[in-house]
């Protein structure tokens, strides 16, 4: 303990002043520095370094008897502060990745890996929450301490056990402010995140995790389903089937998407394979052979034709690719499409193009797809057609481009590709 006045009026009720080292009378506001005080804290780098982590705290009664005490420094109050940076951090790379990584590179695995892996819903949930946890309990803990130590009396001004009490709590809003938003907002920024590891998809086919996703300047949401990889191949119709309606022939022939076949023979072909994979058929057929009537059984879990909406969403490489490309899977039509420009005036085998995001091969030319819905919703009976074909201009081969045609329509640029729930 150690007695100090002021120099000019004598008073005794004197402020610390930290950072100048000196003191202040509250009676004439005069501010002096007492040598033998001074003496004792004046290198207070000296005294930082020997003490590590502890900082000097002046206690002043108020009546000029001042001490000195050191008092240890927590750092939990910064490592809160840092696991906010870092889980914003995460957070920020988590929905920005996806759509920054494919301006510089159209080759997207690594954000499927990622999607798949670190950045799956699950784990990053469980991540951001155990971070929010540990920033919040470091928090409580550091406030909790300091309160225990807070001396009786502290001057108002200036003081180093105040300032310190102030700093824990900005440090608290900062970390819980950068920290807190962003883990509430994960089930509404989720919505257009890439999707969880998926389940195993059936043979030969790709399981497209559900979402909602804009689609003709409209946001659609689609539930999870699975679809081919590959367009029907004439093998698998020849195998299934016992015929060859194809134009198209050659060694390779089996590798070849079918074509020639009409909308109706699409929906025999997916029904005779529910059949035989003993699944439920997703169509029931009735009338006469020149006005059939075909139902779709919506709780089936056989083969069927994707709906339009669940095709482009498909083309546009579903939740994993955030890339809005013109073609699916890139926006240089040759790498991932067969059209006029490099088709060789027929089709070509299935799967020797890049796919898209999904790994879906074909989406983008070879041969139009037939899907479900009718191009008017309301009236006439034509059937939708979606991807362009080797014989189409670059545009006809845009994941956008629309097309139709009447359902008994056989034609040399027309094929499918079926799903399944």
């Amino acid at each position: 303990m150690h007695r100090v006045s002021c120099d000019q009026c004598g008073g005794k009720k004197l402020s610390y002043i930290e950072k100048t080292l000196m003191f202040k009378c509250e009676n004439c506001g005069a501010s002096f520095r007492d040598p033998e005080w001074s003496k004792e804290i004046q290198d207070r780098s000296t005294i930082k370094t020997s003490l590590g982590s502890k900082k000097p705290v002046v206690i002043n009664t108020g009546d000029g008897n001042v001490s000195i005490t050191f008092v240890g420094q927590s750092h939990l109050p910064k490592v809160g502060l840092y696991l906010g940076i870092i889980a914003s951090t995460i957070t920020i790379a988590r929905f920005t990745l996806p759509y920054i990584i494919p301006l510089f590179n159209e080759d997207v695995e690594f954000v499927n890996e990622l999607s798949r892996g670190f950045f799956a819903w699950p784990w990053f949930l469980s991540i951001m929450a155990v971070a929010l946890i540990v920033s919040i309990a470091l928090l409580v803990y550091k406030n909790k301490k300091q309160k225990k130590k807070q001396p009786v009396d502290v001057p108002s001004i200036e003081n180093a056990k105040e300032k310190s009490g102030r700093k824990v709590f900005i440090v608290a809003v900062v970390g819980l402010a950068l920290i807190l938003p962003l883990t509430l907002a994960l089930p509404l920024i989720n919505r257009g995140a890439p999707p969880p590891a998926r389940a195993t998809a059936p043979a030969g086919m790709v399981r497209v995790g559900g979402g909602t996703k804009m689609i003709g300047g409209r946001n659609v949401t689609l539930s999870t389903f699975n679809m081919a990889r590959h367009l029907v191949m004439q093998g698998e119709w020849y195998d299934l089937m016992g015929t060859r309606p194809s134009h198209f022939t050659g060694t390779n022939w089996r590798s070849l998407p079918v074509e020639g076949v009409s909308w109706f023979d699409a929906i025999e072909f997916a029904n005779a394979k529910s059949h035989r994979a003993s699944l439920t058929p997703a169509y029931t057929i009735s009338g006469t052979q020149a006005n059939r009537t075909v139902t779709w059984n919506r709780g089936a879990n056989g083969y069927r034709l994707p709906t339009e909406a669940e095709w482009e969403f498909a083309a546009r490489g579903g939740m994993v690719c955030r890339g809005n490309y013109e073609f699916s899977g890139s926006n240089t039509v040759g790498t991932v499409a067969w059209y006029m420009g490099n088709s060789g005036g027929g089709t070509q085998p299935v799967g020797m193009l890049r796919p898209n995001a999904l790994g879906i091969y074909d989406m983008s030319g070879n041969v139009w797809e037939w899907v479900w819905d009718p191009v008017r919703a309301t009236s006439g009976s034509n059937r939708v057609l979606r991807g362009g074909s080797w014989v189409s201009t670059s545009a006809n081969a845009r994941s956008a481009d629309r097309n139709g045609t009447a359902p008994s329509n056989r034609n040399r640029n027309i094929g499918f590709r079926l799903v399944r729930p």
